[in-house]
C-alpha cells in the first residue's frame, strides 16, 4: 500500500497463510514465511516484488519465521523453532545455500535484524528469564545485552543510519514503542496509550516509524513520536509492516 494509507493490493493468493514479508534492500525481492505444504510448518520463501517467481529457500521440517535481508541482499537471517520453547537464529544465502546456525542455547532467540553497516544483528531473547534486546556479530559471536528490566522488550530494528534502534516494550503495563541508541543507552518512549503497539520499523530515510496498534491497524509517526497517523482500517488484523523504497 502507499505510505499515506492508499490502495492495498495482495501479491500472494493461495489457501495457506503467508506471513511476515520483508523487502530486499534493492527493492526487487520480498522474503516471507509461508505455511503452504503443511500447516504449522513454516518455510522461508523469496519472490519478486510483483509476486512472481515464488520459491522456498528452507525445507519443510520445522517452523522458520521472521526473515530479514542483509544490507547487501545476499544473506537472509531468520529464527527457527526447535521445540520446547527453543528458537535459534539462522543465516542463509538468499538463494537457499550455505545455511548456518548463529545461536545455540535453550532460550528463545528470535526476530533478527541486520544493522545497516552489516556489523551487528539485533534480536530478541529470553535467556535471562524475560524478553530482552541483544545484538551480536553476523557470525554469532560478541553477544551484547542492551536492555535489562523485568518487562518484555522485543521486535527491535535499526534506523537507516544505524545510530538508533526502535523496539516494543510492555514496561509501562502494555505494549508501547521505544527508541534507544544502538549502544542501548538513552531509551525514550514514543507512544503513550492504552492500546498494544508493536512491530516498529524505521522508514528508509529514517524520518518516520511504522507500527501496528492493537493488532489490527498500521500507523506511522515521526521518529520523535509526534504526528501519529492511522494508515489502515482493517477488520481482520495486521502485523509487521515494512517500507518500500521510495517513501
Amino acid at each position: 500500500m502507499a505510505s499515506n494509507g492508499g490502495l492495498n493490493l495482495p501479491i500472494t493468493d493461495n489457501s495457506a497463510d503467508d506471513l511476515e514479508p520483508v523487502l530486499s534492500p534493492s527493492g526487487t525481492r520480498i522474503a516471507f514465511v509461508s505455511e503452504r505444504g503443511a500447516r504449522h510448518h513454516g518455510r522461508i520463501f523469496v519472490m519478486r516484488r510483483n509476486g512472481s517467481h515464488q520459491h522456498p529457500i528452507t525445507k519443510l521440517t520445522t517452523y522458520d519465521e521472521f526473515p530479514a535481508f542483509s544490507p547487501t541482499g545476499r544473506k537472509i537471517v531468520f529464527d527457527r523453532r526447535l521445540g520446547g520453547g527453543n528458537r535459534e537464529i539462522v543465516r542463509i544465502d538468499s538463494d537457499g545455500t550455505h545455511q548456518r546456525r548463529l545461536t545455540r542455547n535453550p532460550a528463545a532467540d528470535y526476530y533478527p535484524r541486520y544493522s545497516p553497516n552489516r556489523r551487528r544483528i539485533v534480536f530478541t531473547s529470553d535467556r535471562d528469564g524475560d524478553q530482552e534486546i541483544f545484538t551480536m556479530r553476523p557470525t554469532g559471536t560478541d553477544v551484547r545485552q542492551l536492555t535489562h528490566n523485568a518487562a518484555d522488550d522485543s521486535h527491535a530494528s535499526y534506523a537507516a543510519g544505524g545510530r538508533h534502534i526502535v523496539f516494543r516494550s510492555d514496561r509501562d503495563g502494555d505494549g508501547e514503542i521505544f527508541k534507544m541508541r544502538a549502544s542501548g543507552t538513552h531509551k525514550r518512549q514514543l507512544t503513550h496509550n492504552a492500546a498494544d503497539d508493536s512491530g516498529p520499523v524505521f522508514s528508509p530515510h529514517g524520518k518516520r516509524i511504522a507500527f501496528v496498534s492493537q493488532f489490527f491497524d498500521i500507523w506511522s509517526m515521526r521518529a520523535d513520536g509526534s504526528h501519529k497517523r492511522q494508515l489502515t482500517r482493517f477488520s481482520t488484523g495486521a502485523e509487521h509492516p515494512f517500507w518500500g523504497m521510495f517513501h
